[in-house]
């Protein structure tokens, strides 16, 4: 992602949450329609994003835009063989049960390091400072609030391209948002599929709400 210019990824994270216009995602980046056109042009050029349908306008029908499917493979093409690699060498010689463990591991780990950016927070601010760590290391997440508890929810997970051979993998992600949430309970209820969309309910305790 670091290699697309920050106007470009803007744009995709945007496109990532529901397809939009030109016009829509200039309003949204407060830039001239012309200045999001060439951005996109771009995009679609590199099979990043494609049209998908017209919306009616007052003039004339606007191109309707979302993230091509291939997107974040095409995005992460050039570590996802090797490390596809590294794990089916993991799996075959200590089983899937171990990838899981690393994984675990890795999350932790991880997690220890950004602790400090949420230690302090409590609530719904420790659940929105958690959702900007994962935005900022790759991932797209957003935050929901329902029924006293919290939903973060994924909309481009950064080991996307090895998740559907290596579901084992989420346990990273699980282990991660488990250490920065604290006093709580994480479930996860991510798809697997092609498609990959993570989604982890979070209910904190009472002392952690805030």
């Amino acid at each position: 992602m670091s290699l697309l210019g920050s106007t470009k990824q803007q744009i995709l994270r945007i496109l990532r949450r529901s397809p939009c216009t030109v016009h829509d995602l200039a309003l949204m980046l407060n830039v001239s329609d012309n200045a999001v056109r060439t951005h996109v042009l771009a995009l679609e050029r590199d099979r990043l994003i494609e049209p998908r349908g017209r919306r009616t306008g007052v003039r004339k029908p606007s191109v309707v835009y979302a993230v091509a499917p291939a997107a974040d493979q095409l995005l992460s093409k050039p570590y996802a063989t090797v490390l596809d690699a590294v794990l089916t060498e993991v799996e075959g010689r200590h089983g899937p049960a171990e990838v899981g463990s690393i994984a675990r591991t890795v999350g932790e780990r991880l997690a220890r390091e950004h602790r400090g950016k949420v230690s302090s927070l409590q609530g719904r601010a420790r659940i929105e400072a958690i959702a900007e760590i994962i935005n900022q290391i790759g991932g797209v997440a957003e935050v929901e609030e329902t029924d006293g508890h919290f939903v973060v929810n994924g909309y481009s997970c950064p080991l996307v391209a090895v998740i559907p051979e290596h579901p084992q993998l989420c346990a990273l992600t699980t282990a991660f948002v488990e250490q920065l949430v604290g006093e709580g309970t994480v479930h996860e209820h991510c798809r697997r599929d092609p498609d990959v969309r993570c989604r982890f309910e979070i209910e904190l305790e009472s002392s952690g709400r805030g």
